[in-house]
């Protein structure tokens, strides 16, 4: 099975697609502690259920922003039924995607 490293590089030798970026953020998230998350339908987003973390999604999003530079939308900005959940989104390079998934880790690592 490929690192994470391997495949970012693999990812830049490769015309960047949304589905690599998706695969790539999904490989860096998977396991993280107090998350949950399934596969994105369409568009170029990830919902991401953080309802584990006991964070409210303003905090979480604030403190995310904060702690590890890392933009998300809170989930209640969806409504109600958002609540405890946040939006990233993947429309960027396949090196962002691996740099805000690890990001996202390491800030879930410290909570």
């Amino acid at each position: 099975s490929l690192t994470t490293d391997q495949l970012t590089e693999e990812s830049r030798l490769a015309a960047p697609t949304p589905m690599m970026a998706v695969v790539l953020v999904w490989v860096v998230l998977t396991g993280a502690p107090n998350i949950r998350f399934n596969n994105p339908e369409g568009a170029f987003y990830l919902f991401i259920d953080h309802r584990d973390t006991g964070l409210d999604s303003v905090t979480f999003c604030k403190r995310l922003l904060e702690e590890q530079h890392v933009a998300c939308v809170p989930g209640d900005d969806f409504g109600p039924s958002g609540e405890g959940h946040i939006r990233i989104s993947y429309a960027t390079s396949t090196e962002n995607c691996a740099e805000g998934a690890r990001r996202i880790r390491a800030f879930l690592n410290n909570l």
